[in-house]
């Protein structure tokens, strides 16, 4: 199993150096000149040559790839071409607030989503089963600009039980709170929906085997048959489903983000591609290919508990 366990920890290598390859060609395709971007279209060529030979533009592209890799070895992201300012400076600045939001949706999606479906499954066909996968498709299926549009109107401008905008970002931890509970909702109502589906389809199936029919005969309570056989057998498809929202919250929010006007790296990254500014695009996108990859991997390491299967082949 340890042998398994490294295996899967240094695949992770490569995929890191494809991807930063990958970001690396892909951000200068985009269509621009940053130093023109920051100078304005009504630059000198001079100036504008002059602002290329600091940022390094003017050099081969092989040359420009080796000392991006040489950075990356050494945790440098580089400098923000708009700002100046260092690259993980800046993400480190908006990343707790992505952080929150991500954590926040996760958590509410998790118990919304596996209770929802759990439920769903124990009182199939009855109108318990379809009020919970009505919902869940609703939830799934509507879009994150409307339902925030929808909560703001609702909670914040008419019932004014939360802030309308912003994150609080300069007042005190409970004004936080109250600024993160709209936006974790909407984007964990919407995430709770698939995992509720997932659930319910997984137990339905699971809660015919002979082995589920054998501990009933045997005596045992409705609860340890769910939980320690049913659930743990139905784990590993919707563990796999909740690393891959991780994923996709990480750098999903963006619509959230401009919706509740909160900071976040998704904002961030809209104003980067604006600007055309390369280091920042890069930065970013590293660091959820980084984060991706950790959940992914968290994943993985997670069938080794769940199923012994795995941990003894």
């Amino acid at each position: 199993m340890a042998k398994t366990i490294l295996r899967r920890i240094l695949s992770t290598v490569p995929t890191l150096l494809g991807v930063a390859t990958l970001i690396f060609v892909l951000v200068r395709v985009i269509p621009g000149d940053p130093a023109v971007v920051m100078l304005g279209d009504y630059a000198t060529p001079e100036l504008v040559a002059h602002l290329r030979r600091e940022l390094g533009l003017d050099q081969p592209l092989l040359l420009q790839y080796l000392n991006y890799l040489r950075q990356l070895l050494t945790g440098d992201l580089g400098a923000s071409v708009r700002s100046s300012q260092k690259v993980w400076t800046l993400i480190t600045q908006v990343l707790p607030y992505t952080l929150q939001l991500t954590c926040g949706a996760l958590l509410v999606s998790i118990l919304l989503g596996v209770t929802a479906g759990i439920v769903a499954a124990i009182k199939r066909h009855s109108w318990i089963d379809t009020i919970a996968m009505v919902a869940a498709m609703t939830g799934y299926s509507m879009p994150a600009f409307f339902l925030g549009l929808l909560m703001l109107i609702v909670f914040a401008v008419h019932l004014g039980w939360f802030p309308v905008l912003g994150a609080g970002e300069r007042q005190g931890g409970l004004a936080q709170l109250r600024s993160l509970m709209l936006p974790v909702m909407v984007v964990g109502l919407r995430q709770a929906g698939l995992i509720a589906r997932l659930t319910r389809s997984r137990l339905v199936e699971i809660l015919t085997e002979d082995y589920i029919r054998t501990a009933w005969a045997k005596g045992l309570s409705d609860r340890a048959v769910l939980l320690g056989h049913a659930m743990k057998n139905a784990a590993i498809p919707v563990v796999t489903v909740i690393g891959l929202t991780a994923g996709q919250l990480l750098g999903g929010t963006l619509v959230t983000e401009i919706v509740f006007t909160r900071p976040g790296l998704g904002r961030l990254m809209v104003e980067a591609v604006y600007a055309r500014d390369y280091t920042m695009m890069q930065g970013l996108v590293l660091v959820w290919a980084i984060a991706l990859i950790l959940v992914n991997l968290l994943v993985d390491l997670s069938y080794f508990y769940l199923d012994p299967r795995i941990r003894h082949a």
